[in-house]
């Protein structure tokens, strides 16, 4: 098993020692929209575009996208929260024709650790500044079959540092729930022979639960 994903959960999970008995635990699920660089990407489906020209099809570039996630964190107090998280992000082109099919996928996978200071701190919301640092890793596929155009397929596979710096919030509706939101800047480049950028201005909002009173 890879230490490099190991190392942030014992981190994580021994800060209490640390910090004392007021460390309190929590989970979340989150779902987010970006736009995406993915310069690289949008090169090769503007090539394609134009081999389909005179078939009147063409394929979106991919700009934007949604990704799904949880993160797993515990409130040090003083303000201070550090935690771990994975996010799916989902990015795919396509266009179908009588004889002509086109799949561009460039989803990825993002671990990150993450470290999160409450400016503005009150009984029930918090307004807050994170940043975190992880790994993406494309693990997706390409599939060109189209007149005119040298067949292609196979899956596309690398990865890179990637980090976040954001703004948000976070607003207990309950004794056991919360509701958070934030925006921020992501950069995340996935270098190899095909370079997959999901560097971006993101949305993001998600449900929190304590994991104890």
């Amino acid at each position: 098993m890879n230490f490099r994903l190991i190392l942030p959960m014992l981190l994580l999970f021994a800060a209490p020692a640390f910090a004392g008995a007021a460390a309190k635990g929590w989970i979340s699920g989150n779902f987010s929209a970006a736009s995406y660089a993915m310069t690289g990407v949008n090169a090769d489906i503007s090539r394609i575009n134009s081999a389909l020209a005179q078939s009147g099809l063409s394929m979106n570039l991919v700009t934007k996208g949604f990704s799904l996630g949880a993160t797993a964190g515990r409130d040090l107090g003083h303000g201070l929260t550090v935690g771990v998280g994975y996010d799916r992000l989902f990015a795919h082109s396509r266009v179908t024709g009588a004889s002509t099919s086109v799949s561009y996928g460039v989803p990825a996978n993002l671990v990150r650790v993450l470290g999160r200071f409450a400016f503005v701190t009150g009984d029930k919301s918090n307004d807050f500044v994170e940043l975190s640092i992880g790994r993406a890793s494309t693990a997706g596929a390409l599939s060109v079959s189209a007149p005119g155009i040298a067949p292609r397929s196979g899956s596309l596979t690398n990865s890179g540092i990637a980090y976040e710096l954001g703004l948000g919030s976070r607003e207990w509706i309950s004794p056991r729930y919360a509701i958070t939101g934030g925006f921020g800047y992501r950069h995340a480049r996935s270098g190899g022979a095909h370079l997959t950028d999901y560097s971006g201005l993101f949305l993001r909002a998600g449900v929190t639960r304590a994991l104890a009173k």
